[in-house]
């Protein structure tokens, strides 16, 4: 039976000074699971759902991205740092990751020319790395995105962590991009 993570487990997913531990990937998912599976408020999941894949990335930023079929738009329903975004569903790294269905991993993103710096402009922010990784309903339909910005850790994103952190979206029924894992 999955319990609540103690309160030593909560507190050691967390450094002062950069926000998140570098710890194993598996670990933080347990250390996670037991409050996502108790969570009911869809709001709070998806806020729950961020902060994990950002600790287990050992990220500063995330944000998950969902696409409004009704406006062709995505926007953010948990992201740090930012209020609400909505861009065209086409524009954007997110964009490009839901229409080319794949992942986009930029470790400059200034001296990419897909990445577009007005969100950090906005928010008075400055973003060197991202990850985008879209995901599907069972159907196979687009849902969204989850974006991860400026990794804390030395070196790109592994590949056992990038499949570790999808792990969680199959009992939501969501679909994630497979790295073949």
């Amino acid at each position: 039976m999955l319990t609540s993570p103690s309160e030593e487990a909560k507190t050691k997913l967390v450094l002062p000074s950069a926000g998140i531990m570098p710890e194993g990937p598996l670990q933080t998912l347990l250390d996670y699971a037991a409050r996502i599976a108790e969570e009911r408020r869809v709001t709070r999941l998806l806020e729950l759902i961020r902060d994990m894949g950002k600790a287990v990335v050992c990220a500063n930023r995330c944000s998950v991205w969902v696409l409004d079929w009704e406006y062709d738009e995505l926007y953010t329903v948990a992201s740090d740092g930012i209020d609400q975004v909505r861009i065209a569903s086409n524009n954007g790294l997110v964009g490009m990751a839901i229409t080319e269905s794949q992942a986009i991993f930029i470790t400059d993103a200034y001296s990419d020319p897909r990445f577009d710096p007005e969100l950090d402009k906005k928010a008075g922010y400055r973003t060197q790395s991202v990850m985008v990784l879209p995901f599907w309903d069972g159907g196979g339909e687009p849902l969204g995105c989850f974006q991860v910005i400026n990794k804390l850790t030395p070196g790109g994103c592994s590949r056992s962590r990038i499949c570790v952190s999808w792990g969680w979206w199959h009992p939501m029924g969501a679909k994630p991009w497979n790295p073949r894992c």
